[in-house]
């Protein structure tokens, strides 16, 4: 009589588990969030290709001497159209200079966001910032031969077949900032 009480409570609570269970939603806890490319990303459809890059660098800030190089440099949608690559090569000082960068735009912070990593320097560097009034502007911290200072990278006179670009480095907190490198890039004919 025993065994048949507890087997009569056990599908008892098996039967009540399961019918509170179907009232239930189930429930993806991914729905609502936003998923894919965000719409912002097709700003940068322009940038789809490969370019010419006529770029002026200076190796430190106290120099006045800018260095002048003629590369390229090609740009991909990766991820399904949610980042675009940037895959660039040069030759500076008569060294082969390869480096990639990552842009996307956070739908949550509302910021662009690009990583850039290079074969000189090889560190991964982060910045964030926005586009507004015809500019992009990435901000964020670098570090080299031991000095950690604020960088920031400008695009402007944006067309679809050209684009400026400007480096910027600040020893103050950003109080005053130096340009480091600047490049005019220009679109190939497919």
């Amino acid at each position: 009589m025993r065994m048949k009480s507890i087997f009569l409570l056990t599908i008892a609570t098996v039967l009540s588990v399961s019918i509170v269970m179907a009232e239930e939603p189930a429930g993806d806890p991914m729905a609502g969030m936003p998923s894919g490319a965000p719409p912002e990303m097709k700003q940068l459809e322009f940038l789809v290709g490969e370019w010419d890059v006529a770029s002026n660098m200076k190796m430190m800030p106290t120099d006045t001497a800018w260095v002048a190089s003629k590369g390229m440099c090609t740009y991909n949608y990766i991820l399904e159209g949610c980042v675009m690559q940037m895959d660039y090569h040069d030759k500076i000082m008569g060294m082969d200079f390869h480096g990639m960068g990552f842009h996307s735009y956070n739908r949550f912070t509302n910021k662009w966001q690009v990583v850039w990593a290079d074969n000189m320097t090889g560190l991964l560097n982060i910045y964030q910032g926005v586009k507004e009034n015809g500019k992009t502007v990435v901000e964020g911290v670098e570090t080299m031969m031991g000095m950690t200072y604020d960088s920031r990278m400008t695009t402007y006179n944006e067309t679809p077949t050209s684009f400026d670009w400007k480096a910027e480095s600040s020893m103050d907190g950003g109080k005053t900032w130096m340009e480091m490198m600047n490049a005019h890039y220009t679109k190939r004919a497919k």
